[in-house]
């Protein structure tokens, strides 16, 4: 299967602008790395705090800019897209974050929070029944529409950003640590969510510091640590015979939890 998102040698600095041969990067939070995500494919990215996960999804997604190296989509430089056709990459590529609170406008009711991705990017009006819709793809009824943010709990409204995302049809669902801030006994609903509702052609990168979290949904996984990708391949493989540290004290930490 061809690779969709490519990313080769690919660093980042936060403040450290982009590599000239007069300036440096500064410290490196992605250190010269290679990924490639299959068109169609479900991708756990897993590591501890600070490992990079989410800066890399973010330069992959388009969100900050890498700093050296080089990230394409469907063959396509990344930066080019972005400056040709922002629109479009923006429709491609869609990213579920990890607190749902934070993603919607307290002052905006849910309807409208549900219309901006259609509105903004293929400028039409979705239709009510549209978004009933895709209300009932995450299992929710249309009277969520007329509420508020704050009239919902955290699942309700991660069960939306979902549907959101998922309104454009995109080729790539980001989702950063989409079950983090939730209860236990939403979590295994989101995830399962995320797995039924992608589409076929849809790609899925999930990123979380829970690999008990990540292997319930994803097929390949990469391990990251000091923002480096220290393993990658089969979620099967990994689990049963990782070769990095990292992946090692991933599984004992999900193994204690398990346990507990």
């Amino acid at each position: 299967m061809a690779a969709l998102v490519t990313a080769e040698r690919l660093s980042f600095a936060y403040g450290g602008g982009q590599r000239t041969r007069r300036r440096p990067l500064g410290p490196l939070a992605l250190d010269r790395i290679d990924v490639a995500i299959e068109a169609g494919s479900s991708v756990g990215i897993v590591g501890g705090s600070g490992s990079g996960k989410s800066t890399l999804v973010r330069v992959l997604c388009g969100l900050l800019p890498a700093a050296d190296g080089e990230v394409r989509f469907a063959g396509r430089d990344l930066g080019g897209w972005l400056a040709e056709d922002p629109a479009g990459f923006r429709r491609a590529n869609q990213l579920v974050f990890q607190s749902p609170a934070s993603a919607f406008d307290p002052r905006m009711r849910i309807g409208r929070s549900l219309r901006e991705p259609v509105k903004a990017i293929e400028r039409r009006t979705a239709t009510d029944a549209e978004l009933a819709d895709w209300l009932a793809g995450v299992g929710l009824g249309p009277e969520v529409l007329a509420r508020y943010p704050h009239q919902l709990s955290g699942g309700q409204l991660q069960r939306i950003a979902i549907a959101r995302a998922l309104s454009l049809h995109p080729r790539v669902l980001y989702a950063d640590e989409p079950t983090s801030s939730l209860d236990v006994s939403v979590q295994a609903q989101v995830l399962n969510l995320l797995m039924a509702r992608r589409d076929a052609d849809t790609s899925l990168v999930l990123v979380s510091h829970d690999l008990a979290v990540v292997a319930h949904v994803c097929e390949q996984l990469i391990v990251m640590e000091d923002g480096r990708v220290v393993e990658a391949g089969s979620a099967e493989r990994i689990l049963a015979d990782p070769a990095s540290e990292a992946a090692r004290r991933l599984i004992a930490a999900a193994d204690a939890v398990s346990l507990a």
